[in-house]
């Protein structure tokens, strides 16, 4: 077992003892926010969430509005996972929320860390497509027109749909 120097950081002026035992993932959860630069990484993730939350009330308001317009109703509800196998991409601070998230729910870390592998398996076979909707996504972001890009996008996630991967999130079709 070696004491590695190198983890020295703003993030803890203690040594990390690491040897063959280490387990990563729990020392990574272990030292995630602590030190200022740690707890700059809470507060944001903090911020995040509060803010995707309130969005997305404000969108299902409106959505839930616009159906009652035109006289309809949203037939989704808990227990229906049928946007749960859409291709969903995913910013570094979304991301960073989601793992703040998880660390803080314990039994939804254990489901997600359950999932992913059969998830990423899928995803390693659909890899051309995975990568295909990325690059689209990323030509509109740069500008290309929209009107151009966007029924690809749909063609391609309509692919994805097909290939029915849930979502490594989605635990007893919730």
């Amino acid at each position: 077992m070696a004491v590695v120097e190198s983890t020295r950081s703003a993030v803890s002026q203690t040594p990390i003892v690491m040897g063959e035992e280490t387990d990563y993932f729990k020392l990574n959860k272990e030292i995630a926010y602590k030190g200022k630069v740690g707890r700059m990484r809470e507060e944001f993730c903090i911020r995040y969430i509060r803010h995707k939350q309130a969005a997305f009330k404000v969108i299902k308001q409106k959505i839930i509005e616009q159906t009652a317009a035109v006289g309809e109703t949203i037939t989704c509800h808990k227990g229906c996972f049928f946007c749960c196998s859409q291709y969903v991409g995913a910013s570094t601070q979304e991301c960073e929320a989601i793992v703040y998230y998880l660390y803080h729910h314990e039994n939804l870390l254990a489901d997600f860390i359950q999932a992913y592998p059969k998830w990423r398996s899928d995803i390693r076979k659909n890899e051309s497509l995975f990568q295909r909707i990325g690059e689209l996504y990323n030509k509109m972001c740069a500008g290309h027109k929209q009107e151009t890009i966007y029924p690809l996008i749909q063609e391609a996630a309509g692919y994805y749909l097909d290939q029915d991967i849930p979502c490594p999130f989605l635990g007893d079709g919730i």
